[in-house]
């Protein structure tokens, strides 16, 4: 089902979240164009380590508790709406929370490596204040690693390194992990995600990459396709849909990603814009041609004027305008 709301994935990037200073609450609103009163009913479900509240009927203000850990968090804010087909929405939210003392890189993205290699990687520790801390436990999760801590060049009292070596026992193929460092003189501990592709020793890696000079292959049609291609009605040759309400009609190329249409409606210029078909005008991908649409409005009164607005439907639910606002009186 297509969610009712404008964002197709809402998602609330705080970016880097510094504990040691006070932030602003980030605002994010949504909207929705299936109810002319959209507005969220409250906040259902949201992460311990968030504030988050209603700024306005649909607006979030959302902030990091100052007692948050640090490191990368990633997770779902569930809210209430008042549209009628969906009743709740997941808003994902992001953050890099942190505090005195920080990583070189969070994530640290160890590339392609090659088993049979020393495969490692530093990862500077950097204290802000510029103060001495001591490490605790350190411990990688998710993969197969040693650790082991070094002195910083040029020597630094708010500075440690920590050498990740890969295990020679890592299964090839891509890893995923988290290097915990415990802080205990700050009473917390420090996650960098860290991810990696191993590939066996004797693997050869080729460019795959396409020669930009290279002319597209074209495949030559089945048998099966040309007949129908041939008994198809094409779009453009197809009556009209039922009815004495206003027609719209409207043609669209380059649609290998576009999965349909939405139509929305107001009773003016200004808006608001309501969508009116629940189930897009589909478009045919396969289709390199330009393509005519028809949808026909038959919930109208007569004598009415009524403003019309069409949008697209990206096959990754991601929506776009293609025109509008058209007047149009109903007959």
């Amino acid at each position: 089902m297509l969610t009712a709301l404008d964002q197709v994935s809402p998602v609330v990037d705080l970016g880097v979240v510094d504990l040691t200073a006070t932030a602003a609450p980030r605002e994010y609103a949504l909207t929705s164009h299936e109810v002319a009163d959209f507005r969220i009913n409250g906040v259902v479900q949201a992460p311990t380590w968030l504030d988050v509240t209603l700024a306005q009927p649909h607006v979030l203000s959302v902030s990091v508790k100052p007692g948050a850990s640090w490191g990368l968090h990633e997770d779902y804010i569930r809210v209430a709406l008042n549209t009628p087909r969906q009743h709740e929405a997941l808003i994902k939210v992001k953050a890099d929370v942190r505090g005195d003392v920080v990583p070189s890189a969070n994530p640290l993205d160890l590339g392609i490596m090659r088993a049979g290699n020393r495969n490692e990687a530093l990862v500077r520790l950097n204290s802000r204040s510029q103060k001495a801390f001591k490490l605790g436990k350190i411990a990688v999760e998710g993969f197969n690693a040693r650790t082991e801590v070094l002195p910083c060049r040029p020597k630094a009292d708010g500075c440690k390194l920590v050498r990740v070596v890969v295990g020679k026992d890592q299964p090839a193929g891509s890893f995923r992990g988290t290097l915990h460092v415990e802080l205990p003189e700050l009473r917390t501990q420090l996650p960098v995600s860290i991810w990696g592709f191993l590939v066996p020793k004797d693997y050869k890696i080729r460019d795959v990459t396409p020669d930009p000079g290279q002319s597209k292959a074209t495949a030559p049609a089945s048998l099966h396709d040309e007949l129908k291609a041939s008994t198809q009605v094409k779009k453009s040759e197809q009556a009209p849909p039922p009815g004495d309400g206003p027609l719209l009609k409207w043609t669209a190329s380059s649609l290998d990603t576009v999965y349909g249409f939405q139509i929305f409606r107001a009773d003016s210029e200004q808006g608001p814009f309501l969508l009116i078909n629940p189930k897009p005008v589909l478009a045919d991908m396969n289709d390199e041609n330009p393509q005519t649409f028809q949808w026909r409005d038959n919930d109208v009164r007569h004598g009415a004027t009524y403003y019309y607005s069409i949008g697209i439907l990206r096959v990754d639910g991601k929506k776009e305008h293609l025109a509008g606002p058209q007047k149009v009186v109903a007959k």
